[in-house]
């Protein structure tokens, strides 16, 4: 667990939430991202200076075909997913395909403009690291526990370089907290900072205000946090432990949580709460007071978590710049036209 309640996500997980999109079918784990890469051609054009959409493709993201024939391979490869909610139907897989298509080619053309760049080896190494997870598998073996080709896993690594490399740039341009702010978070804050505790806590994470309320729901009436966890929980992790978090200690997870956590009675269902990623339903299980912090004691942490507060306001406000730009230059056929992704 990455922060307590949110999913250790692997690079391509990791891409879609960074571009906000919701997550689909996943492929042995791997959420299957696709990214058209073409060489640039010249297209006739419109008559008012937008490309015209190629007889080979579904979609032009600024200058960039989104190939029909890219759109059927990963078609496939969702029809073809095992998943924890069933496989999906073919109208599903071809909306996830599109939309991952189309987030993938944004991403591409944002990172030339940006002057962001993954070399070969670079993507080599994060196949190589990925396909040695599996100890004592050949490298077919790997491939096939995954659901996929090498190809396509190099593709799926290159596009999460991308985004993280994209991402950090972002993250380093924003300024370190202010000695004020620390001080002003100390004050306002101190069941995190000044009287910290460890707790232990039974969690269900869900995608939506309607999942967490049935949750919410269920658990009142008595069935435990193992049965709604295994049932509504969108953690994989998360559900194999029953909902179970244990030693939770400030400024080690999602603000908004531990705001709800580190104030919240013991034995008390809450929630649901709304986060970054999800909703939560909680019940804090165990409290085990921790030495009381002084300012001095308290500031590195503090600063860590205004910082990462204050970076990923950041960029978020970049994400919605760019998915508003590139959403803008995106022209799409009727058959697979999506209002999130298509505006040109």
């Amino acid at each position: 667990m990455v922060g307590g309640v949110t999913a250790v996500l692997d690079r391509a997980d990791r891409l879609l939430w960074w571009l906000g999109a919701h997550r689909r079918a996943a492929v042995g784990g791997l959420v299957a991202l696709a990214v058209v890469v073409v060489a640039a051609v010249l297209l006739l054009g419109r008559g008012d200076g937008a490309p015209a959409i190629p007889a080979t493709a579904v979609a032009v993201v600024g200058s960039q075909p989104v190939a029909a024939a890219s759109l059927a391979h990963w078609q496939s490869a969702y029809l073809h997913a095992q998943t924890s909610t069933g496989k999906p139907t073919a109208a599903q897989a071809r909306s996830s395909a599109f939309q991952l298509l189309v987030l993938s080619a944004w991403l591409e053309q944002e990172a030339r403009a940006q002057g962001v760049r993954v070399t070969t080896a670079q993507v080599g190494q994060g196949v190589a690291k990925m396909l040695a997870q599996f100890t004592g598998a050949t490298r077919q073996q790997a491939l096939a526990q995954l659901g996929t080709t090498e190809p396509d896993l190099r593709v799926q690594e290159r596009v999460a370089l991308l985004a993280a490399a994209l991402e950090a740039k972002v993250r380093g341009r924003v300024p370190a907290p202010a000695a004020q702010a620390i001080a002003a978070a100390y004050r306002s804050e101190p069941a995190r900072w000044a009287r910290p505790s460890e707790r232990d806590v039974r969690v269900v994470l869900t995608a939506d205000a309607a999942g967490a309320t049935a949750a919410a729901k269920a658990l009142s009436a008595g069935t435990s946090f193992a049965t709604v966890s295994s049932r509504y929980t969108t953690d994989a992790q998360l559900a194999r432990d029953g909902g179970a978090l244990k030693g939770l200690q400030p400024g080690t997870n999602e603000p908004e949580f531990e705001r709800a956590v580190f104030t919240a009675p013991r034995g008390r269902l809450q929630g649901p709460v709304r986060l970054k990623r999800g909703w939560v339903v909680f019940k804090v299980q165990r409290v085990t007071p921790l030495p009381a912090r002084s300012l001095t004691a308290a500031t590195p942490v503090i600063r860590k978590d205004l910082a990462t507060a204050a970076q990923q306001r950041a960029v978020d406000g970049y994400l919605n710049r760019l998915r508003a730009r590139w959403r803008a230059k995106t022209r799409c056929r009727a058959s697979v036209r999506d209002p999130q992704y298509c505006g040109a």
